[in-house]
């Protein structure tokens, strides 16, 4: 559920289900039911700012925050396409216990 607090866009994601593959994919921590992922989303001049702070207490001691900032992009600058297959997307799926599905 998202909302606005002063000028920055506020993101509070739960209902995850156990994750054996990491709370981002590519760290090897597994995360849990009780994660929570907060988001904050403000301007700074030209830059759009993030942090994303990640919540577990069944697998971190403590809340872990990162901060991403995104340039605009050069004038002219065309997005290339990107080709998601939905199946290789979903193959860390079958190391879920079938009790977390």
């Amino acid at each position: 559920m998202g909302h606005y607090e002063a000028n920055a866009l506020l993101v509070e994601t739960t209902h995850y289900v156990f994750d054996v593959t990491g709370f981002d994919d590519y760290n090897g921590i597994p995360s849990s039911q009780q994660k929570k992922v907060t988001e904050r989303y403000w301007r700074d001049g030209e830059q759009l700012k993030a942090t994303v702070t990640v919540e577990d207490p069944m697998f971190l001691r403590k809340p872990a925050s990162y901060t991403m900032r995104y340039l605009p992009a050069p004038k002219g600058y065309k997005l290339k396409a990107f080709d998601c297959d939905p199946e290789a997307a979903r193959l860390s799926v079958q190391f879920i216990p079938p009790r977390y599905k």
